[in-house]
């Protein structure tokens, strides 16, 4: 399941119910021209319902789980839509639910969009076999203000390199899952970084101690 999908359905679900997403009107941003909600609704439900013929997850197969369109509840959208479909939907909410939905990541709606457009961009570079050490983000994404520290500052702001991208990861894991163990990072750039300050920061780390915010704690034994 997609990162923030599960968290968009429990907000469209509470408020609009099973298919009331399917209606764009009730959740999208009212700024938005008339016809180009009715054109992205179109095209939506145009591609979900692809989406769903192909799907062979049990769940979005089951009769009882989907209206009489075949269109899915939105409990199940996560288990059809790909990550950037989430994202587009994010895009065009209403500011509320928007705000709500980031209130979930302990962020603003601004922080959240460019957090999420920025690990859409990485997960398509991946998908290319493309090498992240060398990554350098053609758009700024806003620093996660809880480690601003540890990102190397430039003239134009701070790196856009692969440091940035991990600690937007860090910020959203914290509050996924607090218990998420970032030990085979550490130890990745632990050996990449060999203890040497130009090799952090050629990564985008404000020094070689950066790192260590995704070091493992070690609870300490109790004596007895």
């Amino acid at each position: 399941m997609t990162l923030p999908g599960n968290s968009v359905a429990t907000i469209l679900g509470k408020k609009y119910g099973a298919f009331g997403y399917l209606n764009f009107s009730n959740w999208c941003d009212r700024g938005i021209k008339r016809f180009q909600v009715e054109e992205k609704q179109f095209y939506f439900k145009k591609d979900l319902l692809k989406a769903v013929k192909k799907s062979r997850n049990h769940y979005v197969n089951v009769s009882a789980n989907k209206n009489d369109e075949g269109f899915p509840t939105v409990w199940l959208l996560s288990n059809v839509l790909m990550f950037g479909n989430i994202i587009n939907l994010i895009s065009i909410m209403s500011l509320n639910n928007k705000r709500a939905l980031a209130k979930i990541y302990g962020c603003t709606p601004d922080e959240l969009m460019s957090w999420l457009r920025c690990l859409l961009f990485v997960r398509n570079t991946c998908a290319h076999n493309s090498n992240l050490i060398d990554l350098n983000l053609r758009t700024q994404p806003m620093v996660p203000r809880r480690y601003k520290s540890k990102i190397l500052e430039t003239e134009s702001g701070y790196s856009n390199g692969l440091a940035i991208v991990l600690l937007i990861i860090k910020s959203l894991m914290n509050i996924v899952n607090s218990k998420y163990k970032f030990g085979n990072i550490y130890d990745s750039l632990y050996k990449i970084i060999d203890h040497e300050g130009i090799r952090a920061t050629s990564i985008g780390f404000a020094s070689v101690r950066s790192i260590n915010v995704f070091k493992p704690y070690k609870k300490r034994k109790k004596s007895s």
